[in-house]
């Protein structure tokens, strides 16, 4: 089975808070002072026979899914 894992850049904004994104910012516009630095957040998602295995490397949290229906947004 294939393991899927994905890493994404963290974006440090010092001013202006995500007012460069969608729909805010077709709404209203926007401006951000945001910086680049090097640090990531790390996220693997590792297909089971059982289900789903979803691992945050960054937060060394794991959380098993029979199914990705069971996926809910509101969780830690």
């Amino acid at each position: 089975m294939t393991v899927f894992r994905a890493a994404a850049p963290v974006r440090l904004d010092f001013a202006g808070g995500w007012t460069d994104v969608p729909p805010y910012s077709a709404r209203e516009g926007g401006i951000v002072v945001a910086a680049a630095v090097r640090l990531y957040a790390y996220a693997e998602v590792e297909p089971r026979e059982s289900g789903y295995l979803l691992t945050s490397k960054d937060l060394d949290h794991a959380l098993e899914l029979g199914s990705l229906d069971a996926l809910a947004g509101d969780g830690p």
